[in-house]
């Protein structure tokens, strides 16, 4: 059984660094650059034990930085999740970045402009 505690910490433990010190424009949001997983799916079939799980979600860009490095940072981070546990090491995730990405690079609007 893959237990998935350490990946889930390591993201939330990534999730909380990337909100140190938050741009003023975004006082009051409790997570701007958030790490959700929002679609899940395993297995062929209702009754067999599946053997690839995939999730796909969002992983917030902070204002000015370079997508590029946004994302070998979320890779680091998993990587270093899967070497910490017995399994993932033998079975290491592998983090894809398909389809239309909207990881490139932050922009935000003059304070002035409404």
């Amino acid at each position: 059984m893959v237990r998935l505690r350490k990946p889930r910490a390591e993201l939330r433990a990534l999730e909380a660094e990337r909100h140190v010190d938050v741009d003023p424009r975004f006082a009051g949001h409790e997570l701007p650059y958030g790490i959700s997983i929002g679609r899940v799916s395993a297995g062929d079939w209702s009754s067999s034990v599946p053997d690839l799980l995939t999730a796909e979600g969002r992983y917030g860009v902070r204002l000015g930085e370079d997508p590029a490095q946004a994302r070998a940072a979320f890779e680091e981070r998993v990587a270093q999740a899967c070497a910490a546990d017995p399994w993932l090491r033998e079975n290491p995730v592998v983090v894809t970045w398909p389809g239309v990405s909207s990881l490139r690079e932050p922009c935000a609007r003059a304070p002035a402009h409404r």
